[in-house]
């Protein structure tokens, strides 16, 4: 069979989803691998047996109904669960189910809940999410080498990571053009959690020998992180590469509400969530509660201290409270999931040929493909803010391409010394999507 496999934020997901992959490959299958504005655009061309749907509940159900009738079976991956949980249960619950084969909770505590909600709950699997197949010795492996070659190049640093996107967006007034709301109290919150994370990251750097490395979410701004780096030298603003490869080669994490302060602690990598006061009304309670809490600046810095001194104690009751949030840590996710497809019998016809792409999808799709484009659209962009635009221009930012060599290090990364035979090449009239083919 043929399962499409679309990669929204390439930073975020591009390991784990080739982790899927690999263990696919093991079983026979073929996969398409790239960036969802071009698989999506694609699918009446690739008509794959399955395709696993990286949309939300709530998004999409029509598109998943259409694609329903043609013959390829969706299977529901969400590439945001369990820290963000609340968006998952949404009223159009039962209709976005009626039309997937499985939809892939992350844990039992999230399954659970959304069995509830549907007339489907036997769709509903805890299933886990692939990137947090971490005591999978193959797909350690990858990140322990990646992460030593992080601490190699840079010496001992503190990873910083934000995601503060309502006080200081890429571009300002986005989200109102996007048609979301802004709590006037979270931008309060917000402000103040960049403000106490800069100042941290400044006393660290003076009274350390640590680097720090401040990683901004792809949709904020970089000015005030670029400010502070400007003033210190062991300072320095990077979001490049996959995020779990720097928790992996960091001497501790620092966060507010993020996923990766799930993943600092699943690795056991000393993990601090920065939580002053009046925070807590907007938190992700599960990111902060695995992390050891500061309420100021100095007490982030005083547990850095603790970390440096060999007096780190994390927090007690870890690995009880993920097990509930994360499948992954009872069993792997990714072979799970790949038994799951070797196990649904495909549609004896896929069929294309009534579902059409509109217009606006085959422009943004080439739009964002297209280097010319891309350098008339970006300062346009910045200028106009019209949301179709920055929808192109977000589309650079979470996914800014793909090479063939880079899946062929990973999925060779993952063999280590049991060599996968395949075959890799391009998607015809694709830029950063491949197939590849077991042999």
């Amino acid at each position: 069979m043929l399962v499409t496999i679309p990669v929204e934020i390439k930073r975020r997901e591009l390991v784990g989803k080739s982790w899927l992959a690999y263990n696919l490959l093991l079983k026979g299958h073929a996969v398409v691998i790239g960036p969802p504005y071009e698989i999506l655009t694609h699918l009446r061309r690739l008509q794959p047996a399955i395709h696993i749907e990286h949309n939300r509940i709530g998004k999409h159900a029509q598109t998943l109904e259409d694609r329903n009738t043609t013959g390829t079976k969706s299977i529901s991956l969400p590439t945001e669960g369990a820290v963000t949980s609340k968006g998952l249960y949404h009223p159009d619950t039962a209709e976005f189910l009626q039309h997937v084969h499985a939809f892939l909770a992350w844990g039992p505590a999230q399954a659970s809940e959304l069995r509830e909600q549907t007339p489907y709950p036997e769709r509903v699997i805890a299933a886990g999410n692939p990137r947090f197949d971490i005591h999978n010795s193959r797909f350690r492996s990858v990140y322990d080498t990646l992460g030593k070659s992080k601490r190699d190049d840079m010496g001992r640093y503190v990873l910083i990571n934000t995601n503060f996107t309502r006080a200081n967006h890429v571009w300002p007034g986005a989200l109102h053009k996007f048609g979301q709301g802004i709590d006037p109290d979270r931008v309060d919150i917000e402000q103040l959690l960049i403000s106490g994370m800069c100042e941290a990251a400044q006393t660290i750097a003076e009274q350390t020998e640590l680097q720090v490395i401040l990683r901004p979410h792809p949709n904020e701004a970089r000015d005030v992180y670029d400010a502070v780096a400007a003033r210190h030298e062991q300072i320095a603003v990077d979001d490049s590469g996959d995020v779990f490869a720097w928790i992996c080669g960091a001497s501790c994490v620092i966060h507010n509400s993020c996923t990766t302060g799930v993943q600092a602690a699943m690795v056991d990598t000393p993990v601090i969530a920065y939580t002053p006061p009046g925070s807590e009304h907007f938190e992700v309670e599960i990111a902060n509660a695995v992390s050891r809490r500061a309420t100021t600046p100095e007490k982030v810095v005083r547990l850095v201290q603790e970390v440096l001194v060999g007096k780190w104690t994390p927090v007690v009751g870890v690995e009880d409270r993920l097990k509930q949030e994360f499948a992954n840590l009872e069993r792997d996710a990714a072979p799970f999931i790949a038994e799951l497809v070797d196990e649904i019998s495909p549609r004896p016809v896929v069929d294309y040929t009534g579902v059409n792409v509109p217009l606006w999808g085959r422009l943004k799709t080439w739009g964002k493909a297209s280097p010319l484009l891309r350098r008339l659209v970006e300062p346009a962009a910045e200028v106009v803010a019209h949301p179709r635009l920055l929808a192109i221009t977000y589309g650079y930012q979470k996914f800014p391409g793909l090479r063939a060599e880079e899946l062929v290090t990973l999925l060779d990364g993952f063999a280590q010394s049991d060599p996968l035979e395949y075959h890799i090449e391009s998607v015809p009239r694709c830029r950063n999507s491949f197939v590849i083919t077991p042999t």
